[in-house]
């Protein structure tokens, strides 16, 4: 077990933090599609079997190698998606190659709004560790778990020689951006991400200590 494992970080609700594991695949997708529901506008139903198949698999950015899950008596509650610049590198075009694999007719359709998509978040710059997505499921927030999450993404980060967590939120959510500055972020740009409807995002940084 690595550190996800040997730290074991509680809060009051008995969270135990673990490294994900291919069996996770129907909970990482659930969580996935609450952290970032306009996967659902571009894939469709072929969202399941599309993030569920790279999730089990190794080698790409949803590989279950850069998920960190939360359980609360023994149940997923929540995770945590982060890696650092080295693995979005190396991850890009396998993820990519997954997709073209696994998309039919209709999905190749919005091909350009995907890629489109992509150029707006996703970024990891050099001294960067990205937190791509995390989620908790509505029965257990509030008990300190995202932020569990966040510092075990940290310890990841520093590990790896990271200088700063990264990520994105929606403009308009409001409990979002609130929630990540008390945990030390800032607002360091924007950017319009269109997908179905256009979309203002910021990007938010802290740095590691």
């Amino acid at each position: 077990m690595d550190n996800a494992e040997r730290n074991r970080k509680r809060s009051g609700s008995s969270c135990r933090l673990r490294n994900a594991t291919p069996g996770d695949a129907g909970a990482f997708y659930e969580l996935i599609v609450m952290s970032s529901p306009y996967f659902e506008t571009l894939f469709g139903r072929q969202g399941a079997v599309i993030f569920q198949s790279m999730f089990r698999r190794t080698g790409n950015l949803f590989s279950h190698e850069h998920v960190i899950f939360a359980d609360v008596e023994g149940k997923p509650a929540g995770m945590i998606l982060c890696y650092g610049r080295r693995t979005k590198q190396f991850g890009d075009i396998p993820t990519a190659l997954h997709f073209l694999r696994e998309i039919d007719f209709e999905t190749l359709l919005k091909l350009p709004l995907i890629l489109k998509s992509g150029t707006a978040v996703g970024a990891v710059k050099k001294g960067e560790f990205y937190i791509s997505n995390m989620a908790v499921y509505s029965d257990y927030r509030g008990r300190g778990i995202a932020a569990e999450l966040i510092g075990c993404a940290a310890l990841r980060g520093r590990q790896e020689g990271a200088e700063r967590l990264t990520l994105e939120v929606e403009q308009h959510n409001d409990g979002a951006i609130g929630f990540y500055e008390k945990c030390g972020f800032a607002i360091t740009g924007d950017a319009r991400l269109s997908v179905g409807e256009e979309k203002l995002i910021y990007y938010m940084a802290k740095r590691i200590k």
